[in-house]
C-alpha cells in the first residue's frame, strides 16, 4: 500500500489597513482630473463598482489602493491611516 504525502499548509494572516474617505472627496478629485469611473477604475486594476463604493464612502479603500490614488492624485493620505 503507497500513501501518498501532501505538503502541511501553512495559513498567513496578513494585516492590511483600509482608509474611508468622506464622501465626494474622492470623486472631486478623480472628477477635478477629467477621469470617469470606468479611467480610473482600469488604472487600479479593479472594477468600476469598487470605485463607486470608494467614493460614495460605503465602502473602506485598501491601504495599497489608497497610495495608489495618492500617487495618482498627488494627495496625502497618511492622515486617514489610523496609526496602528
Amino acid at each position: 500500500m503507497t500513501t501518498s504525502s501532501t505538503p502541511a499548509r501553512t495559513a498567513v494572516t496578513v494585516a492590511v489597513r483600509e482608509v474611508l474617505f468622506p464622501a465626494g472627496v474622492l470623486a472631486a478629485e478623480r472628477d477635478r482630473r477629467g477621469m470617469k469611473v470606468f479611467d480610473l477604475a482600469m488604472a487600479l486594476k479593479v472594477h468600476p463598482s469598487y470605485i463607486a463604493r470608494w467614493e460614495s464612502g460605503a465602502s473602506a479603500i485598501r491601504s495599497d489602493y489608497a497610495a495608489a490614488l495618492a500617487d495618482l492624485y498627488d494627495l496625502d493620505v497618511s492622515f486617514h491611516f489610523d496609526g496602528k
